[in-house]
């Protein structure tokens, strides 16, 4: 069932990056990027991108979303382009580590926060989460200590860590119904993909990017996505299963804009 809910998800995100692409743009520079309503409802927004000594602050506009309801930022990576590849046997997203050349499971989105932002474990307000006020609108600014606007900047999530649930899928959207032979698999929370070096005779293999840093795997982000939290709750560096992907889950993708590189 897990692999199962990984590719469903996998393939939805990989069908709204193919639509959504834009090859010619202008890296480096500010942008404004305007979201459109995936669920085809009244809501929208902007996302206002300002580079600056290799990092960015984006301020995040929507309106006509749920009232009072908890949200997240996401960007969804170029899975065409490296350090991506598809892996043979699931048909799901890996990457590639360049040094070693060996594959790691991950999945298609990040988290919009800064690479070093702390994270809550399920114990509050992730960085990329946002509360709507009583009429459905919010302002958030982010800022990152990379540049979205650049090639292969963005970490790359490795795949989720997972809790067995005992429900499955009801009819319609997004609900969940207790089932005692169920192994469904909720996502919890994961983290970020490394880069390690085998030919270094240091005690870890493990690359550092400075002081108590390690080294990332990193990749091109092509879309910005908001979802919102059904659950109320943020799920860490992965926002959780995709309710209208299989019938049950817990968010639902509400704003998707494109990227320009």
């Amino acid at each position: 069932m897990r692999n199962k809910t990984l590719a469903l998800a996998f393939v939805l995100y990989l069908l709204v990056a193919v639509m959504s692409v834009v090859p010619n743009a202008h890296a480096g520079t500010k942008q404004t990027i305007t979201l459109a309503a995936l669920d085809g409802g009244n809501a929208s927004g902007s996302v206002v991108v300002t580079p600056a000594n290799r990092g960015a602050t984006l301020t995040l506009t929507v309106s006509g979303l749920t009232p009072n309801a908890v949200h997240s930022l996401w960007q969804l990576m170029d899975v065409a382009s490296t350090p991506f590849v598809v892996d043979p046997v699931l048909g799901l997203a890996v990457v590639t580590d360049h040094n070693l050349g060996t594959l790691s499971s991950v999945i298609p989105v990040s988290p919009v926060s800064a690479d070093n932002a702390g994270y809550k474990g399920g114990t509050g307000l992730d960085p990329n989460g946002f509360v709507t006020d009583s009429k459905g609108t919010a302002t958030v600014t982010i800022k990152l200590n990379y540049d979205i606007t650049m090639l292969g900047t963005a970490p790359v999530v490795l795949a989720p860590q997972t809790q067995t649930v005992q429900v499955e899928p009801a009819t319609g959207l997004g609900p969940c119904t207790a089932s005692a032979g169920s192994v469904f698999q909720s996502l919890i929370d994961s983290g970020y993909a490394r880069q390690y070096d085998t030919s270094q005779s240091a005690p870890s293999f493990q690359l550092k990017d400075g002081k108590y840093r390690a080294k990332l795997i990193r990749g091109t982000t092509v879309n910005l996505i908001v979802v919102e939290h059904l659950d109320g709750l943020t799920h860490g560096h992965l926002p959780g299963v995709m309710a209208d992907v299989i019938g049950c889950g817990d968010h639902l993708g509400k704003l998707i804009g494109v990227v320009a590189h």
